[in-house]
């Protein structure tokens, strides 16, 4: 298993060091999402060795850990000082550095942890009730509201006194912040909680193209790097009518998603036909 997550992440990372770097930055290397993901995957290679519930403690420890240290960050990174790449790399990021940097290891890292450990125990019985997740993701998005009331610690952009309405809904990303992930992962379970109430709702319709993109995710992921790019270059080859630019944006999006379930599907069907090849890492 080690060996194989090693070389799933070195796929990942040399994917996101050429042909989506290249694509994004037009120029390479540029570490994104998916070399923080590789390096975040060549860790938990040695921490699969370990019993689960110490990866669950240090995934936990490494989220809670990382915050603060970007609370201590705080007023180098709002002053916008320069950024070594270390540090830009492992813990905030920076597009000043060379390479640039645009996610950082452990803060993403330990949300890739926390799916091992889910993954080893989804099986359980506990796990595959709808309870379990509404409570779990109620859980989380109270978490989320503490958080954004008291302000400072889990978020670089703080809800303060006085900001718009709007601005309870406006988190740190990059770096990731606990609220934010707090915020998203609570809806994440809350969502899980309803398929495993109605399983039937992803085997028709639409909503079945979440299980196709779900089971080809990496695929899809550098696919729609390349065929956004390619209808970005097209369009503006060309001088459109005057339309909101919305209008625009939502045929892009459409045209590169039927481009993308068509080559998805065909992909999927490739991989179920040759499950030992070089496809698996993909």
């Amino acid at each position: 298993m080690s060996r194989f997550i090693l070389a799933r992440a070195g796929v990942i990372m040399a994917l996101d060091l050429t042909i989506c770097a290249w694509l994004w930055l037009g120029k390479m290397p540029y570490i994104h999402v998916l070399t923080a993901m590789g390096l975040g995957m060549i860790i938990l290679s040695g921490l699969r060795l370990l019993p689960t519930r110490t990866i669950l403690a240090v995934a936990i420890a490494t989220l809670l850990v990382h915050q603060g240290i970007i609370e201590i960050l705080r007023p180098q990174l709002e002053a916008g000082a320069p950024q070594s790449l270390a540090q830009a790399l492992f813990l905030t990021y920076s597009y000043e550095t060379h390479p640039p940097v645009g996610f950082p290891v452990l803060g993403w890292g330990p949300v890739m942890w926390l799916g091992f450990v889910l993954g080893r125990n989804l099986g359980q019985p506990m796990l595959r009730q709808p309870r379990t997740w509404i409570v779990i993701g109620g859980g989380l998005l109270l978490i989320w509201l503490a958080l954004r009331l008291i302000g400072g610690y889990g978020d670089l952009g703080s809800y303060r006194a006085g900001d718009s309405l709007p601005h309870f809904l406006v988190m740190s990303k990059a770096p990731p912040s606990l609220s934010y992930l707090a915020f998203k992962l609570g809806i994440a379970a809350l969502i899980f909680a309803a398929l495993i109430a109605f399983p039937t709702l992803v085997d028709a319709g639409l909503l079945r193209l979440l299980t196709l993109i779900g089971q080809t995710s990496l695929f899809f992921y550098v696919m729609h790097i390349v065929i956004y790019h390619v209808l970005a270059r097209c369009f503006f080859l060309f001088d459109p009518p005057e339309l909101p630019g919305i209008v625009y944006g939502y045929a892009v999006w459409a045209l590169g998603m039927i481009a993308l379930v068509s080559l998805c599907e065909r992909y999927r069907a490739l991989r179920k036909r040759y499950p030992e090849s070089v496809l698996k890492y993909l």
